[in-house]
């Protein structure tokens, strides 16, 4: 019963773990893609 409970926690753990790196991703994408507008170079994310 404990066992299950480890893993789900640590499964909750690492997806909210991606969803914040994925989100600091997308958020350094927007803030180098608007600094490089002013620039007026091309940014195309991946």
């Amino acid at each position: 019963m404990e066992e299950g409970l480890l893993i789900g926690i640590a499964i909750v753990a690492i997806l909210i773990v991606v969803g914040i790196i994925f989100g600091v991703f997308e958020w350094i994408g927007k803030s180098f893609g608007s600094l490089f507008d002013q620039f007026g170079i091309l940014y195309a994310p991946i």
